[in-house]
């Protein structure tokens, strides 16, 4: 779920076409799907940088890339 999100907050990340379409929340939804929308990324981000170091990729690009959508996605947070 959060794959799909990611896009609709952080353009750097590809957004996928159609998606947020799809989010449309349904009668008597009892929360908008920002918030949630904004969790499901920081989710997401936040494994992107840990399993950096947990699976030991050595490639420092892949940190650095994480890493910069995690300060973007917190910046969204406030």
């Amino acid at each position: 779920m959060e794959a799909g999100f990611v896009g609709t907050e952080l353009p750097s990340m590809g957004v996928r076409p159609g998606f947020p379409a799809r989010l449309r929340p349904g009668p008597g939804s009892p929360r908008p799907s920002g918030p949630r929308r904004r969790l499901y990324n920081l989710h997401l981000t936040l494994i992107m940088v840990i399993e950096t170091a947990y699976r030991g990729l050595a490639a420092p690009a892949r940190y650095d890339f994480a890493r910069a959508r995690l300060d973007e996605q917190m910046s969204l947070l406030g």
